[in-house]
């Protein structure tokens, strides 16, 4: 079984209040040379921002077991998604993440809004699935464009079929 830290910052602050203080100068000349870079707590490389992301768990798990993360980030118009392994933590327990692997969304023409780790197959809950939604302002999504799986054995996205995929928007408004 899975915990999911939904909705989970898991850079430990707020990154659009600490956009400033998440910038390094260097620039990639494309994501692949994001594999393998290293950061600390809120320190995203390459002057990237954290939209959201979500930190995988094994039930019934101490918080030091979820090793792996999912982010979503933007820098200027182009968005991603870095699958990322936690390697180590501080004196302060700040964690240090490694990227494991990266996806770059398409234009933000093309779908409404990402959703990661709040998903199930065919009514089955299932943590490691991100998806690009058709739909905006619902609780429920079942209009997937595009689908991946953040895979924990092989440490890679992997495209999925998006049928049969549902999703739930964690900041949705239940009571409405």
């Amino acid at each position: 079984m899975i915990i999911i830290l939904l909705g989970a910052n898991i850079t430990g602050i707020n990154a659009a209040n600490n956009a400033s203080t998440n910038k390094v100068k260097a620039q990639p000349s494309d994501s692949s040379k994001l594999i393998g870079k290293k950061y600390t707590g809120g320190s995203l490389p390459y002057e990237y921002n954290q939209i959201c992301g979500s930190v995988l768990c094994e039930k019934n798990s101490s918080t030091d077991d979820c090793r792996f993360s999912i982010s979503h980030v933007r820098k200027g118009k182009k968005e991603m998604l870095w699958f990322e392994y936690r390697v180590s933590r501080d004196q302060n327990g700040i964690p240090t993440w490694i990227i494991i692997d990266t996806l770059t969304l398409p234009s933000k023409l093309e779908y409404k809004e990402v959703l990661i780790s709040d998903c199930s197959i065919s009514g089955k809950d299932d943590p490691e699935i991100v998806v690009i939604s058709n739909q905006f302002n619902t609780c429920t999504h079942n209009s997937i464009y595009k689908a991946w799986r953040a895979n924990r054995k092989t440490k890679k996205f992997e495209a999925i079929n998006p049928s049969g995929i549902s999703c739930e928007d964690i900041t949705c408004s239940w009571d409405e």
